[in-house]
């Protein structure tokens, strides 16, 4: 798992996200910043998350990297998924199979995605929560 930054709290909730391999994949979990009290589980399911890419306060939600999540695909092939910090709303945001990578730009807005299989494609799209 990447961080970078390392995770800070949230000032307005005084929450963290940490990763753990507490059940032998690399999850992601809120906790209480204060009193280091686990929350709840945000990710769950086979393949490691990989790195969390974006947090964003207003949302709620978290942008995140994972490995063997989609039935089918090789299960060293990167997607990203939109993810509620309450565990809700595992949106992918690169649906096409392949090898993923995105680029994010600063506000968070819009997303650029690379797809490698046997033709790379490239795309944008927008980053507006669906649900």
């Amino acid at each position: 798992m990447a961080w970078a930054p390392p995770p800070s709290p949230d000032a307005a909730t005084n929450e963290v996200i940490w990763c753990s391999e507490r059940d032998n994949w690399g999850h992601l979990y809120l906790y209480d910043f204060k009193t280091g009290a686990l929350k709840h589980r945000i990710t769950s399911g086979d393949g490691p998350v990989l790195q969390m890419v974006w947090h964003d306060e207003r949302t709620r939600t978290v942008w995140l990297q994972a490995q063997d999540r989609e039935p089918g695909e090789h299960l060293y092939f990167r997607h990203y998924y939109r993810v509620g910090l309450d565990g809700t709303c595992g949106t992918p945001l690169t649906p096409v199979g392949g090898d993923h990578t995105v680029q994010l730009p600063p506000s968070g807005r819009s997303h650029r995605r690379a797809a490698s299989s046997s033709m790379p494609t490239r795309s944008r799209t927008s980053s507006r929560r669906s649900c």
